[in-house]
């Protein structure tokens, strides 16, 4: 969970099931996803090969020096 930023997620190989808030998503290559800020999410691999993905977040500039601590 992020409360700065929401998180998009884009299935390169593999079935991957992805859960945010309480809904369980089962995505595959090609598949787009969408956690929002401050939204619980995590994601799991359900196949029997390895699976990939990206993952892309936008800080907006007022977050900037917050997020530069870590």
């Amino acid at each position: 969970m992020h409360p700065t930023h929401g998180e998009r997620f884009y299935v390169l190989t593999g079935l991957l099931s992805f859960q945010v808030g309480s809904e369980v998503i089962t995505a595959g290559p090609g598949s787009w996803l969408f956690a929002p800020r401050n939204t619980p999410d995590t994601l799991a691999n359900l196949g029997s090969e390895s699976g990939h993905f990206c993952a892309y977040s936008r800080l907006e500039a007022s977050n900037v020096a917050s997020s530069a601590a870590f």
